[in-house]
Formats: structure tokens, C-alpha cells, sequence
């Protein structure tokens, strides 16, 4: 959707109300956090990955 088309009804028309949509606008750039529950881990090494699908598919096969 075009930036005009968001912005069409906007109607700012003090300064105070542009500090106020402005703010806004930078608080919406933020990523929220991601709840992760505790119990869980983030991988990012390829080879571990590998090695965990790994362990994972060699118990599906013994299954």
C-alpha cells in the first residue's frame, strides 16, 4: 500500500500532535522481543544443526 494511501486521513495540525505521531513512528520501527520459552535453544552453527537433524533422523529410522 502506498504511503499516501496510509496517510490520507492523517491530519496533524499542532506541533505537540506531530512530536506525538513522529514518537509513534519510532516506537513501531522497534522489534518487540520474541517470548522463547526457557527451555529451549537457538542454534546457529551449521554444523550442529547438521548434527542434531542428524541424531533426530537416525531415530526416526530406528523407529
Amino acid at each position: 500500500m502506498a504511503t499516501s494511501s496510509i496517510f490520507a486521513n492523517v491530519h496533524i495540525t499542532t506541533p505537540e500532535a506531530a512530536k506525538k505521531f513522529v514518537h509513534a513512528l519510532e516506537l513501531s520501527e522497534k522489534d518487540p522481543p520474541i517470548p522463547r520459552p526457557k527451555n529451549t535453544i537457538f542454534m546457529t552453527d551449521h554444523n550442529e544443526i547438521m548434527r542434531w537433524l542428524g541424531e533426530k533422523f537416525d531415530k526416526e529410522q530406528k523407529k
